[in-house]
């Protein structure tokens, strides 16, 4: 039986998040099967070419949130 693998787990994947033991059946099987090594070649250039974003709330908005969470305990 060959293991089938969704576009999520490989992206997944290509992130590091998912499990150990997936992580060992996805290299097991890519090392058997050049169709699945060359999607996630592509995953991972893909990767390289996505900005690294880093997101920050605005001091203000987080003064509200720890106000707000102050007067609810």
């Amino acid at each position: 039986m060959v293991d089938t693998f969704t576009l999520n787990q490989l992206i997944r994947y290509t992130y590091q998040e998912c499990s150990p033991d997936e992580r060992l059946l996805i290299e097991e099987i890519a090392s058997e099967y050049w169709s699945l090594r060359e999607e996630i070649e592509i995953l991972k250039a893909a990767k390289r070419f996505i900005p690294q974003v880093l997101f920050s709330a605005k001091p203000s908005s987080l003064e509200r949130i720890m106000n707000y969470s102050q007067k609810q305990v």
